[in-house]
């Protein structure tokens, strides 16, 4: 699951509250973790916030991505210990979304929003390489070639692995 700090930026009286989307790293939001991302909203700041973290999913995790369907996977959560801050978290699409072989459609994850888990080979992109698709994993310092070979193109997207075929006794 993706997950993203949504964060109302000012209220001062007006009628429209501006939201802003800040990269989850489990402590507050800073100017290190901005996302390009912004929202108004004129109503309730829960939808504020929901629309704010729609946007940014929509750009970062699911670049082209309908922001309306996006929005209606989009839970969130307010923050207990501080005001104006919510934890967004992008729910999967419907099961019923999937390849004609019934198993579920993987979807490419951005490194400005999440990693994998540490040492997890997954489908990596890398735009720049000769061979832009690779197999390797993150060891929470940079990417590696499943070889243990540290990688020193840039990296600006990963994916799980596709399931293991079925095979049929």
């Amino acid at each position: 699951m993706n997950k993203i700090i949504i964060k109302r930026v000012n209220h001062s009286g007006c009628s429209t509250a501006i939201f802003r989307a800040y990269k989850d790293y489990g402590g507050l939001p800073s100017p290190k973790t901005t996302l390009k991302v912004t929202s108004s909203c004129t109503n309730n700041p829960e939808v504020g916030a929901i629309r704010c973290a729609a946007k940014a999913f929509a750009k970062y995790v699911e670049p082209g991505g309908d922001v309306d369907e996006i929005e209606t996977r989009v839970k969130v959560v307010a923050d207990k210990d501080h005001d104006n801050l919510w934890q967004a978290e992008l729910q999967p699409k419907c099961p019923c979304d999937t390849l004609s072989d019934t198993r579920p459609v993987k979807s490419w994850f951005s490194v400005e929003i999440s990693m994998p888990d540490a040492d997890r080979t997954v489908m990596v992109y890398s735009p720049r390489a000769n061979e832009p698709v690779w197999l390797g994993y993150w060891d929470g310092e940079c990417w590696r070639e499943v070889s243990a070979d540290a990688y020193d193109t840039e990296v600006t997207h990963w994916m799980d692995l596709p399931n293991p075929p079925e095979v049929v006794s």
